[in-house]
């Protein structure tokens, strides 16, 4: 998997949590947590927290705050190589599939549901609104970084490879 750009996906992040701040007046989480992963790590805690069984995209837990806090958390799971091969399976950019899911799971904390094709229609709207905007903003740029060129192959290298016996 790519290296990720932490300092650019923060950014986004708090600016998602701002629109959806905006939009939801008293929408405000003492933190947010972003984990990460593949198909082989979502998928067991799709099982066991949502019943749902095989990977997803991204999952959602806003947390209640312990006694004496008066915000809660969040916890973000969000599947980047399912963002990866999104991105190609439709001829998309995996910059802006991984700031869908990051998006989406936000939406999901200021308690948005998709259980209806209705429900799913209202949020995947306003991601879109928030998408486009950051993507005005230049924020959905470089999430991903390029793996370091030692990590890619020459052409010298593809070249023997497909010769090789």
């Amino acid at each position: 998997m790519a290296p990720i750009n932490t300092t650019r996906l923060r950014t986004l992040a708090v600016w998602l949590l701002e629109r959806a701040a905006q939009e939801k007046p008293g929408f405000l989480l003492a933190e947010l947590s972003i984990a990460l992963v593949n198909d082989d790590i979502i998928a067991p805690l799709n099982e066991q927290f949502m019943r749902h069984t095989g990977a997803t995209d991204v999952i959602s837990f806003l947390l209640t705050p312990p006694p004496g806090q008066e915000r809660a958390s969040g916890e973000l799971v969000i599947n980047l190589q399912r963002a990866r091969e999104e991105a190609i399976r439709r001829r998309g950019n995996p910059n802006r599939e991984l700031a869908w899911y990051l998006a989406h799971g936000i939406n999901h904390l200021t308690g948005a549901t998709d259980r209806t094709p209705a429900q799913r229609a209202t949020m995947h709207k306003r991601e879109k609104r928030w998408l486009n905007a950051a993507a005005r903003a230049g924020l959905l740029a470089e999430l991903l970084r390029a793996a370091p060129a030692a990590a890619r192959p020459t052409k010298r290298a593809r070249a023997s490879r497909k010769n090789a016996p």
